[in-house]
């Protein structure tokens, strides 16, 4: 069941993939992670090379997911809409 749920969302947050920027670290393509549980499901970016990562934002609304790619996307304090 759980499979299946995160598969559901994971679609989903492929929408957003072709959003995200590369790592301000190493210049490394980045993906939408989640993990989910039983009382919470959480959100964050990565990048695949390096492992560089933004903070974890918790499903409490439809949001997390853009939370968290406005959050890797900022860059010297500004958000590129």
């Amino acid at each position: 069941m759980y499979e299946q749920l995160r598969d559901i969302i994971m679609d989903d947050a492929k929408t957003l993939v072709s959003e995200l920027k590369t790592c301000p670290m190493c210049g490394g393509s980045a993906e939408i992670k989640c993990t989910l549980g039983l009382f919470r499901n959480e959100y964050w970016v990565e990048c695949k090379k390096c492992g560089l990562r933004t903070m974890s934002f918790k499903m409490l609304s439809d949001d997390a997911k853009r939370n968290a790619t406005l959050m890797w996307n900022r860059r010297n304090g500004k958000i590129d809409d």
